[in-house]
């Protein structure tokens, strides 16, 4: 089975899915992703290979993704509309999948004023529904163009969604469902009941049926942390109890796994969440102390070999 068959039969069967973000280095280092694949492994049914994150300059998601899959795990691959043109998102979603990447995370991306190249030219050819079509349509056999693109390949459809955006993110939803998307990763979440809220208004537009929701959780080391994604990152909001926790802890990275334990704890209970998104910023033990932490959610059964290569002539995964 393709590494989105697996992902699909695993969400279909009412499992709690489990990713998280592989950050893509600043550097060409295979031994970097390699470290973090090994790393993330025995804990994730998929990692999500970054693409240029906070408008910052990185290895390729795709190449990422190549090296990742050939470390025996399967890779899902962001690919923001800010950096390509039509043909080159195109090209990337072909290349994805021969080299065994197991689906495509779609989204906007940030702007580039925020990251290390301001005076980048944003190209925005697509908007994110279009390229969840465009993959859809490529997992069809067509090309925008309407020229073939046989035989087709095998890709899950993903995007991201900000619960703290509350009802007016309820058709943007819808519309991602429409345009093909199959699962969400949600931005961090800290302030549960918020996230609870949102998962209402989603569960009364039926959404939760559509789409699987994955919550997304961080933990956070330091209090500077926690308070750069509140009053930096849109869509965050760290709770002032939470800031309070964190500052008075005597280890903060300690009390920052125990926050981020509890918040998926909590979200694993709310109808409709179909799994977890972690983002650790890179740091691989962090994925492993929180799930440790969260009660039920125990080391995966190894479904690869996380310790050598696992790529077969087709491309695909073990």
């Amino acid at each position: 089975m393709s590494g989105a068959g697996r992902l699909r039969a695993d969400f279909a069967s009412g499992r709690f899915v489990l990713t998280c973000e592989l950050e893509c280095p600043r550097n060409a280092s295979a031994a970097n992703i390699i470290r973090q694949a090994r790393g993330y492994a025995p804990w994730v049914d998929a990692v999500t290979c970054t693409d240029n994150s906070a408008a910052v300059a990185r290895m390729s998601p795709v190449a990422a993704a190549a090296i990742a899959a050939h470390a025996g795990v399967t890779a899902l691959v962001q690919l923001a509309c800010r950096d390509r043109n039509r043909l080159a998102l195109q090209s990337d979603i072909l290349g994805a999948a021969a080299v065994g990447a197991a689906g495509i995370v779609c989204l906007t991306g940030d702007p580039p004023a925020a990251g290390n190249h301001p005076d980048a030219t944003p190209v925005y050819d697509l908007t994110t529904t279009d390229l969840m079509r465009t993959v859809r349509g490529l997992c069809a056999g067509r090309f925008l163009s309407g020229d073939s693109a046989k035989p087709p390949p095998d890709l899950l459809v993903g995007g991201v969604e900000s619960p703290a955006g509350g009802e007016r993110t309820i058709a943007r939803l819808a519309a991602k469902a429409d345009a093909g998307a199959e699962f969400v990763q949600t931005q961090i979440t800290f302030d549960t009941e918020g996230f609870a809220r949102w998962m209402e208004l989603v569960r009364a537009a039926g959404l939760h049926e559509r789409v699987r929701i994955m919550v997304g959780i961080a933990p956070v080391r330091r209090l500077s942390i926690a308070r750069f994604l509140h009053e930096h990152v849109p869509g965050v909001v760290v709770p002032d109890a939470t800031l309070a926790r964190i500052e008075r802890a005597g280890d903060p990275e300690a009390e920052g796994v125990r926050v981020a334990a509890e918040a998926l704890q909590a979200a694993r209970t709310i109808p409709g969440v179909a799994g977890a998104h972690l983002m650790t910023f890179g740091w691989v033990e962090g994925v492993a102390r929180v799930l440790t932490s969260a009660e039920g959610l125990r080391e995966r059964p190894p479904r690869v070999d996380a310790g050598g290569g696992g790529a077969h002539d087709d491309g695909r995964t073990n």
